[in-house]
């Protein structure tokens, strides 16, 4: 799988899911797997489909999600959110896992 998230930035990539022209790499489960390289003061949006929800992993750099800041290492459910921006607080990298 060849990701280039230094030419794809300040956005989500799909990285996997169950439809091939949707994702670098597939899989069967209804889920959806995303990446994003943020530059600081950067936000990204992931717009979820109703019935869906996610989980986001702060692989690397600052990130704030409903006032609260994230760091390397820290994961968080999002619930069933329609709409979730999400600003770094410095260059940053994300993995978001959407789910059914």
């Amino acid at each position: 799988m060849d990701v280039d998230l230094d030419t794809e930035r300040n956005i989500f990539v799909p990285v996997a899911g169950p439809v091939p022209k949707d994702a670098r790499a597939t899989f069967r489960p209804d889920t959806r797997i995303y990446m994003a390289r943020l530059n600081d003061g950067a936000t990204v949006r992931k717009v979820l489909a109703p019935g869906r929800a996610g989980f986001l992993q702060v692989i690397g750099g600052v990130v704030e999600v409903a006032g609260n800041g994230l760091s390397a290492g820290d994961g968080l459910h999002l619930g069933a959110t329609s709409d979730c921006g999400i600003p770094a607080r410095s260059n940053a990298e994300l993995m978001l896992f959407g789910l059914s």
